[in-house]
């Protein structure tokens, strides 16, 4: 995002603030992610690929999780996920398995290969979240995620 362009200082008509944040949010988020993006393609995967190997690696459930256990923790609609794994298990990041207790659940589970490539990627991303973040203080960053919690979840 070009930094010498901003959006005007804030507003005190509620319409137009409303609408500043909505723009900003959407700027911010676009541009976090175009940084993911490019990181992730040097791996061919995407942004989304890459947030299911982070929930499949860092789960404490060494046997793998169901479908709704990934999208509970991702941006994702369950659509979007299932596609996603498709992909993943054809790449030979993820494999799937029927459930043991529960014959209509499928287990998704990472691969050797798939968290390589997550060691790979993750300390790169590490530093693009630090890069993205690096005008705010600790407070600040902290304030954020707070507002755009009560933003998100009311």
């Amino acid at each position: 995002m070009n930094t010498t362009r901003k959006i005007s200082p804030p507003s005190t008509n509620t319409d137009d603030l409303n609408r500043d944040v909505y723009i900003l949010s959407n700027l911010v988020a676009a541009r976090f992610s175009r940084d993911i993006e490019r990181i992730c393609s040097e791996e061919k995967i995407s942004e989304a690929h890459y947030r299911i190997l982070w929930v499949l690696c860092l789960s404490e459930s060494q046997d793998g999780l169901t479908m709704g256990e990934i999208v509970d923790g991702l941006v994702n609609k369950a659509s979007d996920a299932t596609r996603l794994v498709d992909k993943m298990e054809r790449q030979g990041l993820v494999t799937r398995t029927l459930s043991h207790t529960d014959k209509r659940k499928v287990i998704v589970s990472v691969s050797m290969a798939g968290r390589q490539v997550f060691s790979r990627l993750t300390p790169n991303i590490k530093r693009a979240h630090i890069e993205q973040m690096n005008g705010l203080s600790t407070s600040e960053k902290k304030q954020l995620a707070s507002l755009l919690n009560k933003a998100l979840w009311g």
